[in-house]
C-alpha cells in the first residue's frame, strides 16, 4: 500500500468536498426565529414572489392578488436543491435539479418527482414588515 495518495485520490476528494459544500449551501435546515423580519413589504409587489436569505434559510416571500402575504421554505422537499420564482408565471416556483414545481402562494406540489409541499412559514405585518410569527 502507498502511503501517497494518487492524482485519482486527490481529484476525487476534492470533488467529494465540493458537492458536499453544495449540497450544505442548498439544504440550510436553520429555523427562522418567530419575530424575525424576513422583507420590507414594499420588497414584495402585489402578485409576485421572491426569493429571500434570512440568516442562512433560503425562502420564498409571496404577495397575494388578494393582498396576502405569504412564506415557504425555498428548499425543494425532494433532494434540497433551492426552488426558485418563474420568470413567466408568478405562481409558479421551479427546482432546476429535477424540475419540481410548487405553488408559489401555497407551496403545493404542482409536478413532481417531489411529492411533499414547502414548508410554510407562518407570517405577520407589522409596520411595513413583513415578520415570522
Amino acid at each position: 500500500m502507498n502511503a501517497h495518495p494518487c492524482r485519482r485520490d486527490v481529484l476525487g476528494l476534492g470533488a467529494g468536498l465540493a458537492a458536499m459544500g453544495i449540497l450544505a449551501a442548498c439544504s440550510s435546515s436553520e429555523a427562522i426565529s418567530e419575530g424575525t423580519v424576513l422583507a420590507d413589504v414594499s420588497d414584495v409587489p402585489e402578485g409576485e414572489t421572491i426569493p429571500v436569505l434570512v440568516g442562512e434559510t433560503a425562502v420564498i416571500l409571496s404577495h397575494t392578488p388578494q393582498g396576502d402575504f405569504t412564506a415557504h421554505s425555498a428548499i425543494c422537499t425532494h433532494q434540497g436543491c433551492k426552488v426558485l420564482p418563474d420568470d413567466q408565471d408568478p405562481e409558479l416556483l421551479e427546482c432546476p435539479c429535477h424540475h419540481s414545481q410548487f405553488h408559489s402562494y401555497t407551496g403545493e406540489v404542482l409536478k413532481g418527482p417531489a411529492t411533499e409541499d414547502l414548508p410554510e412559514i407562518p407570517v405577520t405585518v407589522q409596520d411595513g414588515k413583513i415578520i415570522a410569527a
